[in-house]
């Protein structure tokens, strides 16, 4: 979830659950947004309204995974500025 060239890189955990990582990201303003949502499409990742239509976040992305007890949801929101990253991870 880091775009190359990232400095200042921050990673918190503010619950169990959940961790955010904020960073400065280089280039043009929000170019970081769709470098994040291209890899995030790549490893899997899906916007909500697969399982929620009518929920249109193009900033929020869901994964699925089953790990042969259960499903463990994990959601990511992309949040910042134009070249400040924040990035909160809950599971």
């Amino acid at each position: 979830m880091l775009v190359p060239g990232a400095t200042q890189i921050e990673v918190l955990q503010p619950s169990m659950w959940e961790q955010v990582i904020c960073y400065h990201a280089p280039g043009p303003a929000y170019a970081w947004v769709a470098t994040v949502e291209r890899d995030l499409a790549t490893r899997g990742w899906v916007p909500p309204s697969w399982w929620m239509p009518g929920m249109h976040s193009r900033f929020q992305y869901v994964y699925l995974s089953s790990p042969g007890f259960g499903e463990i949801w994990d959601v990511v929101e992309l949040e910042g500025g134009p070249n400040v990253a924040r990035i909160s991870v809950r599971r």
